[in-house]
């Protein structure tokens, strides 16, 4: 006799609802456990600050084509019977999710054996404050009123309240379907620590946020018409990265009209390469380049690697007496493993690791008899990515990859990116990740040492952070690489543009060309 299927009711403002919500539905429609049951409509509070705010933005605000399909609605009329808040009374669900501003009633409560489920975030505290990420909870409210949080994450912070609720909105929606998946299973859930207070909203609160909102506005354009870019460089130092100095490293000058990022070196035959994402101003697309170290010189091998796609991040490592490299290239949207044909200059693609996926910034090494790939999954959504850290495991590098069972087993925005990887003398693994700022990427580095990676479990410490202090008038750091004794690491200033074509690739373009794997115009959210 089959199981019957687990009831669910959307809380909705409306029957034209934002695209998470409409997904949610269709989702919740073609689920083999979960019956989409009824459509409970509450119309939202009128005096609701914050969500005048949110129409008034949404209305003149998001036109840039990231959050205009995000931004737009969609009617679910045809999904479900419709009720209103007092035509429920009888009905009986498992759960109701809540997916607008309207909060649950008693009589909701009542109809709902697993109480009511709700994504609870601030939103627009972190957008005043100016902070880098916004934490999200995934929240239940039992029947006796009381509330626990059953996951949390975050996101990077947004530079408007709106952009950021519609960030929040398409990266916990996995998260709110995950939870459902394992209440239709009957699964016992953990419980997460408690969401933190929402920002109280005022007239002072909303006369800050405006003032904030236009002097940043006004930053940023005043950057553009200065012509200040990013501009990367890279340095190495014979010192191991425990205890670094970075100051007295020595500095890779970069080539023409360009400049260099991601550095990652290896030995070979005696003598270590230095191999690097080289971002040309005149074609905004990255090649990876090789440079070999004598000393403290770096000399210039050229390019070794282009394809129609992005390329940076040119992780190395040995196998079996062969070199491999598995580059990030979002745009292509894959993890491509390369084998050195004619080491360094010449690279022949010999298996797709993972295809169909949006990986960046993957790292793949040999830990207690398994290889491990670690890289971030850049879900669908406007705005910077950085927040969800997958893992999987092979017998081989060359062999197939099964993802681990807690994935994704990092959700946070601060140290959710790898920005490098380390060993320490013993030969332990050490994660570093990326630094996010307030609208900014590459705000600094953090090195993790991996305490327990199994199939099942993951745990990391952090042991040293790096900010760009080191050098004079840094504007930021977001890598690390040592294995063997040289520690490689990049850093960035903002300058005036030298030269007529770097002007244009500003920090937006820098960016964007780092996520080319996010799609601009969505019909619909998908998610692994």
């Amino acid at each position: 006799m089959p199981q019957p299927k687990y009831r669910i009711a959307l809380l909705v403002d409306g029957l034209d609802v934002p695209l998470w919500v409409r997904d949610l539905a269709d989702w919740a429609i073609a689920h083999a456990a979960i019956e989409l049951s009824a459509l409970i409509v509450a119309p939202p509070p009128r005096s609701d600050a914050l969500g005048r705010l949110l129409k008034l933005e949404k209305r003149f605000l998001c036109g840039r084509h990231e959050y205009r399909a995000y931004n737009a609605l969609h009617s679910i009329a045809d999904r479900a019977p419709a009720f209103g808040v007092n035509e429920i009374e009888g009905l009986q669900f498992d759960a109701i999710v809540r997916c607008g501003r309207a909060g649950p009633t008693a009589a909701m409560m009542e109809s709902s054996n697993d109480g009511v489920l709700s994504i609870t975030a601030d939103g627009f505290g972190e957008v005043l404050e100016g902070r880098p990420d916004t934490p999200f909870t995934i929240e239940r409210l039992g029947k006796d009123g009381k509330a626990e949080a059953l996951f949390n994450g975050s996101v990077a912070t947004a530079l408007l309240y709106s952009w950021n609720v519609i960030s929040l909105q398409a990266r916990a929606f996995p998260y709110l379907r995950k939870t459902l998946e394992h209440l239709a299973a009957g699964n016992v859930l953990a419980k997460a620590v408690p969401p933190a207070s929402i920002e109280q909203i005022n007239a002072t609160n909303l006369l800050a946020y405006g003032v904030k909102s236009v002097r940043r506005s006004m930053s940023k354009a005043l950057r553009r018409l200065l012509r200040k870019d990013f501009n990367w460089q890279v340095a190495f130092a014979h010192q191991r990265w425990s205890g670094c100095s970075f100051s007295e490293a020595t500095v890779v000058p970069n080539p023409p009209n360009a400049f260099l990022a991601d550095p990652f070196t290896i030995m070979v035959r005696g003598v270590t390469y230095l191999f690097v994402e080289e971002f040309p101003f005149d074609t905004r697309k990255g090649v990876i380049s090789a440079y070999r170290l004598v000393g403290d010189q770096a000399e210039r091998i050229g390019v070794v690697l282009e394809e129609p796609w992005h390329l940076s991040f040119p992780f190395v490592f040995e196998h079996k007496g062969e070199v491999y490299m598995v580059p990030e290239g979002g745009g292509g949207r894959s993890v491509k493993l390369y084998k050195a044909s004619s080491f360094p200059t010449g690279w022949t693609e010999v298996k797709t690791l993972l295809a169909d996926v949006p990986a960046v910034d993957t790292t793949i090494f040999e830990h207690d008899s398994r290889w491990w790939m670690l890289t971030s999954i850049q879900g669908d959504g406007p705005g910077l990515n950085n927040a969800e850290l997958h893992a999987f495991y092979a017998d081989d590098p060359l062999g197939d990859w099964t993802p681990h069972s807690q994935n994704p087993i990092v959700m946070d925005a601060r140290k959710g990116r790898n920005g490098g990887f380390v060993r320490d003398r013993e030969g332990r693994p050490h994660r570093v990740s990326q630094a996010t700022a307030f609208t900014f990427y590459g705000a600094g580095s953090a090195v993790h040492q991996i305490d327990e990676l199994t199939p099942e479990t993951y745990r990391e410490t952090l042991v040293r952070e790096v900010r760009p202090t080191f050098f004079p008038n840094l504007n930021g750091t977001h890598h690390i690489h040592d294995v063997g004794g040289i520690t490689a690491f990049d850093f960035m200033r903002v300058e005036r543009s030298r030269n007529n074509a770097s002007w244009r690739v500003g920090p937006s373009k820098f960016i964007s060309s780092k996520f080319r794997s996010r799609p601009s115009q969505p019909t619909s959210l998908s998610y692994s």
